[in-house]
């Protein structure tokens, strides 16, 4: 039974899984079992019928070596009495194992994309090696994927669409996105130079850019995203398989990409 009330004398009564306490309310008067704050602001708990160390502990969150240091008269062996007062210290704080996680962006989807058949049929707009994929990186996330491939490789468009950008970012480097149907777009970054420009009309396999290593890159390669409203999914959801085994290499080592 669980409750609260008051008794006779004025003392607010708890009842709880067995254990009956009283806290004394103003002009209450002293002597019955009860739970209150002691002068150090360490709860006082009153023992009840059957229970053990093992059972307080787990009800206050707290260990039994803490039951034991806030109470000098116990060991953890000792018998506990019926309405014997004991000292309940606050619950440890818990630590973290290591540095929280980066916080997931508004803007990047981890689940499987579900878009009722309107995402067009995307194409691999590069024939190389997958070498990182969408997720999370250490110290923030990676948007899209990364494919491998010698400076100069040609870049397809991966779906028809209208070109809405084609310019140089800090990060992307040279980059082109194209805006498709039903509010998609691929972006293709890091080009060694753009071959399209605002406004083009492009279809499926046309070339739009070389692969580079321009903006925040390292090697030769094409970092490929796919948004829908504005939101970033994992391209390799909406890819089909590739026409030869890749590696995909991504790992939580690595940097972020952001972006």
């Amino acid at each position: 039974m669980n409750g609260v009330g008051r008794g006779p004398t004025g003392r607010l009564v708890l009842v709880a899984a067995g254990l009956l306490a009283a806290v004394a309310a103003p002009g209450g008067e002293a002597g019955a079992p009860s739970v209150s704050p002691s002068p150090s602001g360490e709860l006082i708990h009153v023992v009840a019928p059957g229970e053990s160390l093992t059972r307080i502990a787990r009800r206050y969150g707290v260990t039994i070596g803490a039951l034991v240091s806030a109470n000098p008269s116990l060991t953890p062996t000792s018998r506990l009495r019926v309405n014997q007062p004991l000292a309940i210290p606050a619950p440890s704080p818990v630590r973290s194992s290591g540095p929280a996680p980066p916080r997931l962006p508004f803007d990047l989807v981890l689940a499987i994309p579900d878009f009722d058949g309107q995402a067009p049929r995307f194409e691999w707009p590069l024939n190389g090696t997958v070498i990182s994929q969408f997720g999370r990186r250490r110290g923030g996330w990676h948007r899209g994927i990364d494919i491998r491939a010698d400076l100069g490789t040609p870049v397809f468009a991966a779906a028809a669409g209208i070109v809405a950008a084609s310019d140089v970012e800090p990060s992307y480097g040279n980059v082109v996105k194209i805006e498709h149907s039903h509010d998609f777009m691929t972006i293709y970054a890091h080009h060694l130079q753009n071959l399209v420009h605002v406004g083009d009309v492009v279809e499926t396999g046309q070339v739009i850019g070389q692969v580079g290593r321009t903006g925040r890159a390292t090697a030769y390669h094409l970092h490929f995203e796919v948004r829908y409203k504005g939101a970033v999914y994992d391209s390799l959801y909406l890819l089909p398989s590739p026409p030869r085994p890749t590696q995909v290499a991504g790992t939580e080592d690595e940097p972020a990409d952001d972006e």
